[in-house]
């Protein structure tokens, strides 16, 4: 079996079925229902659902000439400006 996903406890490798090892589980009370397990552990399976998200789904580039005027133009500030997330 392929294992590519990671216990976002601890990050030994485990299967894409579960978040968190049979060790973590157990050391840290996770054995019942998600909805039960405390914020700071549903917080890192989220962070390891984004990761595990990014891996399955490749970006797909869009080439600069099949933008429309106004994506030029925010590529172009986006590349080659500094921007603020604050306006002024």
């Amino acid at each position: 079996m392929f294992i590519r996903s990671r216990c976002c406890i601890c990050g030994k490798a485990i299967t894409d079925k579960f978040w968190v090892c049979t060790d973590c589980e157990k050391s840290h009370s996770l054995t019942g229902k998600y909805k039960s397990w405390p914020e700071w552990a549903k917080s890192l399976v989220n962070e390891e659902a984004r990761r595990r998200y990014r891996r399955d789904h490749q970006p797909y580039p869009i080439p600069m000439n099949e933008l429309s005027n106004s994506g030029d133009a925010v590529m172009e500030r986006w590349l080659y400006s500094d921007i603020d997330d604050e306006e002024d």
